[in-house]
């Protein structure tokens, strides 16, 4: 990769030890079926982020 900015590799490195590992297609997966099932039929307007939490640090 060419072009790493230093500062923001400093704040992203923090919250690597909070999720030590990477999402499995069944995970997102699982977020997609719900989606187009019933039981969301409730759900509007909403963005749902399946990344374990990667984004709420």
């Amino acid at each position: 990769m060419t072009g790493i900015n230093e500062f923001d590799m400093g704040r992203i490195q923090p919250g690597m030890g909070i999720n030590p590992r990477v999402g499995k297609q069944e995970e997102i997966a699982t977020v997609a079926l719900f989606l187009a099932s019933d039981e969301s039929s409730f759900m509007n307007g909403t963005v749902n982020t399946a990344d374990a939490g990667w984004t709420a640090y």
